[in-house]
C-alpha cells in the first residue's frame, strides 16, 4: 500500500511540476503557497484528466464512474485557496506573453491558470498513462478532499526542493 501511495504522489507531482516554468533561484514556494496552488488547480486537473482519459478507459472504471464526483469534492475549497495560489503562480517565470506576471490582475491570472496552464498540463499527458493515473487516484480517493490536497502538497514540497521547475522552500 505504501508503494502505491508513493507512486500516486509521484504521478500527481509530475503532472504539476512537469510543466511549471522555472522559479527564480532566490525565490521559493512556501508550504502554504504549494497548498494553495494544489487546492486551486487540482479540481481542474482531475476533471481534465477524467475527460481526456475517459474514452481510453473502461466505461465502468473509476474515472468514468466516480471521477466527476472526486473533482467536485476537491473543488469545495478552490475559491478559498485562490489568494495563496495567486501568490504562488506569480513566482513562476518572469512574464506571461510579454507582461510581468506580477502586473496581471487576479482575474486575468486566474483565467490563465484555469484555461492555459491546466490545458498545457493535460496536453503533455500521454493517454497511455491514463490507466496508471486512474489506479493511483483511485487509491487516494478514500481520503477526504483536504487530506488528498495535503498529501499532494506535501509530495510537491518534497519533490520541489532543489528542483529547477518547482522550487519549494525548505521547511523551517
Amino acid at each position: 500500500m505504501r508503494g502505491k501511495s508513493i507512486g500516486a504522489a509521484s504521478a500527481i507531482a509530475l503532472l504539476f511540476s512537469g510543466t511549471a516554468q522555472a522559479v527564480p533561484a532566490k525565490s521559493c514556494l512556501t508550504a502554504n503557497e504549494i497548498h494553495g496552488l494544489v487546492a486551486f488547480a487540482l479540481p481542474d486537473v482531475v476533471d481534465g484528466v477524467v475527460k481526456k482519459c475517459g474514452a481510453t478507459l473502461r466505461p465502468d472504471g473509476y474515472f468514468n464512474s466516480q471521477g466527476s464526483q472526486l473533482a467536485e469534492r476537491l473543488a469545495v475549497g478552490k475559491d478559498a485557496a485562490w489568494p495563496m495560489a495567486s501568490q504562488a503562480f506569480r513566482k513562476f517565470g518572469d512574464d506571461f506573453k510579454g507582461k510581468p506576471r506580477a502586473t496581471l490582475s487576479d482575474r486575468t491570472l486566474r483565467a490563465v491558470i484555469e484555461n492555459e496552464v491546466v490545458d498545457k498540463m493535460l496536453g503533455d499527458l500521454p493517454v497511455n498513462a491514463c490507466g496508471d493515473i486512474e489506479a493511483i487516484v483511485q487509491t487516494l480517493d478514500p481520503l477526504p478532499a483536504e487530506n488528498m490536497i495535503q498529501f499532494v502538497s506535501a509530495v510537491l514540497g518534497v519533490a520541489g526542493r532543489g528542483s529547477n521547475k518547482l522550487s519549494a522552500c525548505s521547511p523551517t
